[in-house]
């Protein structure tokens, strides 16, 4: 009867172990970073690394970083570029609808919703000469 006793035991200390282990566990695969939060860092991160023109500052001096369509984002490239710099101009996030609004925008980000991705980049391809 006592090795029964203590077998149960066993089984209960395994099985409180391993849920410990679980429950320590979860929050790390928690934590890993969604798909759009890596994307909106890697879009503030991009600026840093273009040598951009001396006259590429719109009006209100800004770098302006802009999705065009659907944002997929969130607020989660607003918290990326939060309090941001780039070439000692401050980050600005603006989402717009078409693709002429984005001759004021250094970096663009064209959501998957813009099924005539073509004729956004026709349309845009001069418009910063």
């Amino acid at each position: 009867m006592a090795q029964v006793a203590r077998a149960g035991r066993r089984r209960w200390g395994i099985a409180i172990a391993t849920a410990a282990a679980l429950a320590l566990a979860v929050p790390a695969v928690a934590q890993r970073p969604r798909e759009y939060q890596v994307k909106a860092a890697y879009l503030y991160g991009f600026g840093r690394f273009v040598e951009w023109p001396a006259d590429a500052a719109t009006a209100d001096g800004a770098f302006d970083l802009c999705v065009l369509g659907d944002d997929p984002f969130g607020r989660l490239l607003d918290q990326a570029a939060e309090g941001g710099v780039v070439k000692n101009r401050p980050v600005s996030v603006r989402r717009i609808g078409r693709p002429e609004d984005a001759a004021q925008c250094d970096t663009v980000f064209v959501s998957a919703s813009e099924q005539h991705i073509r004729i956004i980049w026709s349309d845009s391809r001069g418009l910063r000469d």
